[in-house]
């Protein structure tokens, strides 16, 4: 099952949503605030989805599908850990930008492969 706009993402993030009464910083940017989300699986508590594929696809990870990588960074096809990745980032993130930062398509699918729980429930089964 596939969810197809930046829309869908935000309404099912609400399964994440943490509440607390004080703001706290998010993991990713730092900014402090009061509604956040805490996702099964991702350590931290993030402010936003851009800040959540921040966290999973930055620094020393693939930029597409999330893997640590270790390699130093030199340019973006340094951070992308296979030939499928790069088609997919390259058409995805740089081309039609159906999955740029913050539009959720990444982590919909981080979560589809890494927390099939955390994915069921933003899917809505809450089993």
């Amino acid at each position: 099952m596939e969810i197809s706009s930046e829309n869908q993402v935000n309404r099912g993030m609400e399964v994440f949503a943490v509440s607390t009464e004080e703001p706290t910083p998010c993991s990713s940017c730092g900014n402090w605030r009061i509604g956040k989300y805490r996702v099964p699986g991702i350590s931290g508590v993030f402010c936003s989805v851009g800040c959540l594929e921040t966290e999973l696809f930055g620094q020393k990870h693939c930029r597409w599908c999330g893997r640590p990588m270790e390699n130093p960074y030199t340019s973006i096809e340094a951070r992308l850990c296979s030939e499928n990745c790069s088609v997919s980032y390259w058409k995805h993130v740089k081309g039609d930008r159906s999955a740029a930062l913050g539009s959720g398509k990444r982590f919909v699918g981080w979560l589809q492969e890494n927390s099939p729980r955390a994915f069921a429930m933003l899917m809505g089964n809450r089993a």
